[in-house]
């Protein structure tokens, strides 16, 4: 009985906080549930929400589960746009927190933790991390199989991030890579998830899937790829994988999203768009390119909005 109060204490916790993203706020739930084993979700901190570090801490506590914390690191946001410089301005910490059910989970973790610092252990610790977070058996292969080498081989530039970008957009719910858009094992976990938020927490599954759209113009920031030693491992590329930031504040904040393209932009290219968000995924649609920024700055990082 104590156990189920304090559960119940977690879930209103969670869906009323200010310190995670929505996505963050579905993976605890998830945990919490029992139906996912072990998680990893990150909380942002700022001069308003000072508690919520500790009462997160204490809820789990209560629950009898079992976590690790990060040192809080600080983070940074976009004050405004003016001119060719995006500024940018400290205004809170984060604090990643990985979280499991049990101490036999978080050794699990821990393992897979001292392999990542040994390139050689791929598969091993890909097999620990698979099983721990409960992702399908034939993802955690195709993960292991997907090397750089693989990658260059059998898919191109642009198959490799419409594959990720698809992905985002099919199974909302899930935490890891499908092997492929059509994997049942995903599909079935997706909505296994789903069906668990809509249970225990309504009103998050409802703002996880609301869509949201504005018009705005997207400003081209950088562009991403997958180097070695500073060079792409595709000799040729089929498309770009850019991100781009909001230049028009929306609900308060310049975002920066994923953009891929077939057409090739200069750095510091204006866009009009039209956006839409929906659960951790931004859809873009662009309009035209309307004149280039140049010269532009923008010395910091920022968090993309896409999947964990």
């Amino acid at each position: 009985m104590f156990k189920k109060e304090a559960l119940e204490s977690l879930y209103d916790f969670v869906v009323s906080s200010r310190g995670f993203s929505l996505k963050d706020k579905v993976k605890i739930i998830l945990f919490a549930s029992q139906v996912k084993r072990a998680s990893s979700v990150v909380m942002r901190i700022n001069s308003r929400d000072l508690e919520e570090k500790f009462t997160f801490e204490k809820k789990l506590k209560k629950c009898g589960f079992v976590f690790l914390a990060s040192k809080p690191r600080s983070y940074e946001e976009i004050e405004k746009i003016s001119g060719n410089e995006i500024k940018w301005d400290i205004v809170g910490l984060w604090v990643n927190y990985d979280l499991f059910k049990n101490k036999r989970g978080m050794n699990s973790f821990l393992a897979y933790r001292h392999l990542a610092l040994k390139k050689q252990e791929h598969a091993r610790r890909s097999i620990i991390a698979g099983r721990l977070y409960d992702y399908p058996k034939c993802c955690i292969k195709q993960y292991i199989r997907e090397t750089p080498d693989w990658l260059k081989e059998n898919l191109s530039y642009y198959r490799l991030y419409k594959k990720l970008h698809d992905s985002d957009k099919k199974f909302p719910f899930i935490c890891h890579e499908p092997c492929m858009i059509g994997c049942k094992g995903s599909r079935k976990l997706d909505m296994l998830y789903s069906n668990m938020i809509k249970k225990i927490a309504p009103e998050l599954w409802d703002a996880y899937r609301r869509k949201v759209s504005y018009d705005t113009e997207l400003i081209v920031d950088s562009e991403s790829d997958i180097t070695i030693h500073g060079k792409s491992i595709f000799d040729q590329k089929d498309g770009h994988e850019y991100v781009v930031i909001a230049r028009h504040a929306f609900n308060g904040k310049h975002y920066a999203y994923n953009l891929l393209s077939k057409t090739a932009y200069a750095r510091g290219t204006i866009l009009k768009a039209r956006v839409t968000h929906q659960y951790n995924t931004a859809y873009i649609k662009i309009k035209k390119a309307d004149g280039v920024i140049k010269n532009l700055i923008s010395e910091h990082e920022y968090e993309v909005l896409k999947k964990d």
